[in-house]
């Protein structure tokens, strides 16, 4: 939940992050990214219409609510290194 707690962002399993509003409590929108596969992952909020996002990928995922896009960072399991591809 966003740190007003108007909007909910939830990882839906099929193709990214659903956002809903809390206030008129329905469904806004999706921001669509490719999962890899169908794990449950972690997602937090990094300010109220942003949020990180973890993938089947070995990707961390930040999604904005209101730009409709994402940003994907990759992990190397090495050395804890990330960097945008």
């Amino acid at each position: 939940m966003s740190p007003s707690r108007k909007l909910l962002a939830i990882t839906n399993l099929i193709d990214g992050v659903d956002w809903y509003s809390m206030k008129d409590k329905h469904f806004l929108s999706t921001t669509g990214y490719e999962l890899g596969s169908n794990y449950m992952v972690d997602i937090a909020f990094l300010d109220e219409t942003t949020v990180v996002a973890g993938s089947g990928q070995g990707q961390l995922i930040i999604a904005n609510h209101i730009e409709k896009r994402i940003h994907i960072m990759k992990i190397h399991k090495a050395g804890g290194e990330i960097f945008m591809p």
